[in-house]
C-alpha cells in the first residue's frame, strides 16, 4: 500500500520537507497530491472542496490550474531549446504568444539562463535542466509547486541554487520538496513531515508560515470556466502540434516518407483493383451485334434519330480523348481487303445451273468451293476522319466513287489497287470487287480512307435500303439491306453487254456486276457463284420483290436519285486507348447523346483463362490493399506511441486531453497531406516517364478521379490518427480518472466517531 492513514494540511507559503527512506511514500505522495496518480480511499480537499467525485477531465484542469511539478529527472522537453521549454507552461497556461515570450525572458534571468535561451534542452548540464525544470514550474500562474527529489541528480552547489529558488517560490505560493537529503533544506524548511511505511510518523512546523491574503481570487475560483478552457484549447492545438514536431524533425521526416510510401501503395493497389473489376477485357467478343469489335471505338447517336451536324462534331471532337469520327456510322461494321497477300479460305456452296427451276428442274445445282475472304482481323470502311488537324500529307481528300486516301505506305498517290468488300450481313461467299485510285497519302491511322459518297452508299445500304425519292424505285419492307454504286464498266466486268443502251444502263433496270465467276440470282434467299454460262440477272422493275440483290449498279442518273438527302444518323467516336471508352461515354451522356460500347455489348462469353487472371490480379491487390493499410494503422500508433513520455510532460504542465487530441490530429493532417503530396508528385513522374501500372490508371480515371484514390489514403490515415491519440490518451491522461465517486456517507461517519 502506498499510503495509509495520512492525515495532512497544507497552506500556501509553506515550504514542507518530505523525507523518508525509499520505498517510504514520498513519492506516492507527491503524484497523488499532484494530481498524476488516483487516490483509492479518503478524501483529497482542496480549498475546501472534495476531489472524489474528479474524472479525467476534472484531473486535467486541476493539474493545468493548480500544480506545478518539478521531478528528479528534470521533466523537461529535451528536443526543444530552452525558452521553447518555458514558453510552453506560460501558453498551456492561456497566455498569448507575445505576453508568453516576454514572462519566459524574464522567467530565465531569474534561473540565470538567459544566455542558453536559444540552445536545446538537451544540451544542457545538470545543473541547468533542473533550474530550466523549475523555470517551467515557475511560469505555471498554479498556487500548488511540488518537487520530487529535485537535487538527486546534482552537486552540492547547484542543489543549493535549486533549494534557493524553490524557497523563492514559496512566498506566494505552497511548496512540497520531496527530498531524501534534509540537511540541504533544513534551514529553509518551515515543515517537516517524515513519511514510514505509508504512514506519517512525524509532522512538525519549523518556523512560522505568513497567513495568505484575504479575497485570493484563487481561494475563490482555484479553476478557470470551461468556455474559456474550450476556447484556448482550440488555439493551443496546432500550438502544441507544431511544438511537437518541430522537438523531433527526425520523427516527422519518418512520418512523413512512410505516409508518403503507403499513400503510394494504396494509389497504384486501389487504382488496378478498381480497372481489374472491369471484366469485359476477360470477355470474348461475340460478332452478332456488331461486326467491328474494335476496343477504342464508341457508337453515338441522338436520342430523336436527327441527323449529325458540324456542330455535333464540334462538340465531340472537344470531349477528352476522343481522336476522330466516323461520320458514316453503319459503314464501321463493312469489311474490305486490298492487300495481294490477303488471306482466302474456301467454302463449299450450292451453285445452281441456268436451268435450275424448283418446280420443273429442281436437281440442277451442284456443290463447289469458292473463295471466301476472311472478315476476321480484316479492317473495316472508314471514310476521311473527322480530326482536329488536317491528316493530308500529300495529294487530296478523295472525292469520286472510286478514289481513297492511302495511309498504306506500300500505295502511293497515283496508284491503282483492286478492293474488295464484304459484310457480315451478306452471304458468306459474297463479296464486292472494285477498282480505285489512290489521290492522296497520310500517315494518320492504317489502311484506305474513301469517299464520303462511296461509305455513305455503305452506311445507308446497312441502315435502310434503297430507298428512290420519286418513287420510281423504291425498296420498301424488304428484309435485306442493298448497296448502290455508279455503272462505270471500268470499274466492273459486266455480265451482259447487251443489256446496255446506247446512253448506258437502262432507266428500268438494275445489274449485279460479275466478279470472278458469274453471279446469278437463284432464289430469294440465296446468292453464288456459278462457274457456268454467263448470264444476266436483268430485273423489271414491277418484279423486283422476287429477288433480293445485295449490290445494284446504276446509271448515273438513277445513281443521283439514291444520294441520301439528309446527314448520317449514326456515328463513330474513336478514343485513344480502351481505358478510357467508360469516361468518354460518360462524358458524351452528358452531352446528351445515346453513347455505347460495341466491344462491352459484344463481349458476352467468358474467357476462362484471362478470367482467371483478372480474379488472381482482384485478390492479389485486395490482399496487398489490406495488408498496407493494417501495416499502416500499426506502425503509425506505435511510431506516436514514442511521443507518450513527451505527452506527460506537457499533461504535467497543463495539457489537456482534449488539446493533446487536436495537436495529434492537426500533426496527422499535415504528415498526412505532405506524404500524398510526395506520393501524387512520384505518381505524375512514374505516369510521364510510362510506367504501367500509373499510366494505366490515368487511362481508366480522370486526374481528379486518380486524385480521389488518395482520399481512401486518408481515410486510412484518419484511422490511424483515431487509434494515436486514442493510444496516447490511455497512456497519459487515464491514471486520474474514476469509474465512480467516493461514498461520503460512510466517510463522515468515521469521522463522527
Amino acid at each position: 500500500m502506498g499510503l495509509t492513514n495520512v492525515n495532512l494540511s497544507f497552506s500556501t507559503g509553506e515550504f514542507v520537507a518530505v523525507t523518508g527512506e525509499s520505498g517510504s511514500g514520498k513519492s506516492t505522495l507527491a503524484h497523488v497530491l499532484g494530481g498524476i496518480l488516483p487516490y483509492e480511499a479518503g478524501e483529497l480537499f482542496v480549498y475546501g472542496k472534495p476531489t472524489s467525485h474528479y474524472n479525467a477531465s476534472d484531473w486535467e484542469r486541476y493539474r493545468r490550474d493548480l500544480i506545478s511539478f518539478v521531478s528528479q529527472d528534470y521533466g523537461i522537453l529535451p528536443g526543444n531549446t530552452v525558452t521553447e521549454n518555458v514558453e510552453s507552461a506560460l501558453r498551456l497556461s492561456g497566455m498569448e504568444k507575445e505576453q508568453a515570450a516576454e514572462e519566459a525572458e524574464k522567467i530565465l534571468a531569474e534561473v540565470e539562463l538567459s544566455e542558453f535561451a536559444g540552445r536545446r534542452a538537451a544540451k544542457l548540464s545538470s545543473g541547468q535542466k533542473q533550474r530550466l525544470s523549475i523555470a517551467r514550474a515557475l511560469a505555471k500562474p498554479s498556487k500548488i509547486l511540488i518537487a520530487d527529489e529535485p537535487t538527486g541528480n546534482l552537486d552540492r552547489e547547484n542543489s543549493e541554487k535549486v533549494i534557493a529558488l524553490l524557497k523563492k517560490a514559496s512566498a506566494d505560493r505552497l511548496v512540497v520538496l520531496i527530498t531524501h537529503e534534509f540537511d540541504e533544506v533544513k534551514d529553509l524548511a518551515t515543515r517537516r513531515i517524515i513519511l514510514q511505511d505509508g504512514s506519517v510518523v512525524s509532522d512538525v512546523k519549523l518556523a512560522a508560515v505568513p497567513e495568505p491574503e484575504e479575497n485570493s481570487s484563487s481561494a475563490e475560483q482555484p479553476f478557470r470556466t470551461r468556455p474559456a478552457e474550450k476556447e484556448k484549447g482550440g488555439k493551443l492545438a496546432p500550438y502544441i502540434g507544431w511544438f511537437t514536431a518541430k522537438s523531433r524533425p527526425v520523427f516527422s521526416i519518418i512520418v512523413c516518407l512512410f505516409l508518403a510510401l503507403t499513400a503510394f501503395m494504396v494509389f497504384v493497389l486501389l487504382g488496378n483493383l478498381l480497372i481489374a473489376t472491369d471484366d469485359t477485357p476477360a470477355r470474348i467478343y461475340d460478332l452478332a451485334a456488331f461486326r467491328n469489335g474494335d476496343p477504342t471505338r464508341l457508337v453515338v447517336m441522338k436520342p430523336d434519330r436527327e441527323a449529325f451536324t458540324q456542330e455535333d462534331f464540334d462538340k465531340l471532337l472537344n470531349v477528352k480523348h476522343v481522336e476522330d469520327i466516323e461520320r458514316f456510322g453503319y459503314a464501321c461494321d463493312v469489311n474490305y481487303h486490298y492487300r495481294e497477300d490477303i488471306d482466302y479460305t474456301k467454302h463449299s456452296e450450292m451453285v445452281f445451273e441456268p436451268d435450275y427451276d424448283p418446280l420443273t428442274n429442281p436437281d440442277a445445282y451442284s456443290l463447289v468451293d469458292v473463295p471466301v475472304l476472311k472478315r476476321i482481323n480484316a479492317p473495316f470502311l472508314r471514310s476521311v476522319p473527322v480530326t482536329e488537324h488536317n491528316i493530308i500529307t500529300s495529294g487530296r481528300a478523295p472525292e469520286g466513287y472510286y478514289e481513297v486516301l492511302s495511309a498504306d505506305p506500300d500505295y502511293k498517290t497515283g496508284d491503282s489497287l483492286v478492293v474488295y468488300i464484304s459484310s457480315s450481313r451478306w452471304s458468306s461467299s459474297f463479296y464486292v470487287r472494285m477498282v480505285f485510285d489512290v489521290v492522296g497519302e497520310t500517315s494518320y491511322g492504317s489502311g484506305l480512307y474513301f469517299s464520303d459518297m462511296l461509305v455513305r452508299t455503305f452506311d445507308w445500304s446497312e441502315l435502310v435500303g434503297i430507298a428512290y425519292s420519286d418513287g420510281a424505285y423504291f425498296f420498301d419492307g424488304v428484309d435485306y439491306r442493298y448497296i448502290t454504286a455508279p455503272f462505270d464498266p471500268d470499274r466492273y466486268q459486266v455480265i451482259e453487254e447487251d443489256a446496255l443502251t446506247d446512253g448506258g444502263l437502262a432507266d428500268d433496270h438494275f445489274l449485279i456486276p460479275q466478279f470472278e465467276s458469274d453471279l446469278f440470282v437463284p432464289q430469294p434467299d440465296k446468292l453464288a457463284f456459278g462457274d457456268g454460262e454467263k448470264k444476266t440477272a436483268v430485273f423489271a422493275s414491277g418484279h423486283y420483290r422476287q429477288y433480293y440483290p445485295y449490290l445494284v449498279l446504276l446509271n448515273e442518273e438513277t445513281y443521283k436519285k439514291t444520294e441520301r438527302i439528309w446527314g448520317p444518323e449514326q456515328v463513330c467516336l474513336f478514343v485513344a486507348d480502351y481505358a478510357y471508352s467508360q469516361r468518354v461515354t460518360d462524358a458524351v451522356k452528358k452531352m446528351g447523346y445515346i453513347c455505347v460500347s460495341p466491344f462491352k455489348l459484344g463481349s458476352a462469353q467468358v474467357d476462362g483463362k484471362l478470367e482467371a487472371e483478372r480474379m488472381t490480379t482482384l485478390k492479389v491487390c485486395a490482399a496487398a490493399l489490406i495488408f498496407t493499410a493494417a501495416l499502416q494503422v500499426v506502425l503509425l500508433r506505435l511510431l506516436f506511441a514514442s511521443l507518450n513520455d513527451h505527452y506527460k510532460l506537457l499533461a504535467n504542465v497543463g495539457l489537456t486531453s482534449e488539446t493533446a487530441f487536436g495537436s495529434v490530429a492537426l500533426q496527422f493532417l499535415i504528415y498526412t497531406l505532405i506524404g500524398e503530396i510526395i506520393a501524387a508528385a512520384a505518381v505524375f513522374i512514374l505516369n510521364a516517364a510510362g510506367f504501367a501500372r500509373v499510366v494505366n490508371i490515368f487511362k481508366y480515371m480522370s486526374v481528379s478521379g486518380a486524385l480521389l484514390l488518395f482520399g481512401v489514403h486518408f481515410i486510412i490515415s484518419a484511422v490511424s490518427m483515431l487509434l494515436a491519440a486514442w493510444g496516447i490518451r490511455r497512456a497519459v491522461f487515464s491514471k486520474a480518472s474514476r469509474d465512480e465517486d467516493m461514498d461520503f456517507s460512510a466517510l463522515e461517519e468515521e469521522a463522527a466517531e
